[in-house]
């Protein structure tokens, strides 16, 4: 615990919420409907390998909260897809919020969630070590 508390607790935040994100996307195969979206590309958005990108993203992130050597370079790619992620889900749960029957507001309140996530890995991206500043290890 005393990692975590020397580096980021957005890590561990985003990361667990991107394993729950990850983990009901592969285990519900009809999160995503047709229309607004081809049929093919809404068999896309439900594989499993969407969810696991977020899971695995996830994991990554805590294990970076928790590690001893804080990799620059691994901290960006983490934040880099975790945005990309949240981004693409967001767009993809407004335009179904379109679609989705009046009394079923769930996927607006996903975009939201997602949108305010997306937000926070900006924010963590804002706040994150240049490249300039290299790896550092956590004492301590």
């Amino acid at each position: 615990m005393k990692n975590l508390r020397s580096g980021s607790p957005l890590h561990l935040i985003v990361g667990l919420d991107l394993i729950a994100t990850g983990l009901i996307l592969m285990n519900n195969d009809r999160y995503f409907f047709w229309p607004p979206h081809p049929e093919i590309i809404t068999a896309i958005l439900n594989d499993d390998v969407v969810g696991a990108i977020g899971t695995l993203t996830g994991i990554g992130l805590i294990w970076w909260a928790y590690s001893k050597v804080k990799s620059v370079k691994a901290d960006h790619w983490l934040i880099t897809i975790a945005t990309g992620y949240y981004t693409i889900l967001s767009m993809t749960e407004f335009s179904h919020a379109l679609f989705s029957p009046a009394g079923e507001p769930h996927m607006f309140m996903s975009g939201i969630g997602e949108l305010v996530m997306a937000l926070v890995t900006l924010y963590m991206a804002k706040q994150s070590p240049s490249g300039e500043e290299g790896d550092r290890i956590k004492k301590g």
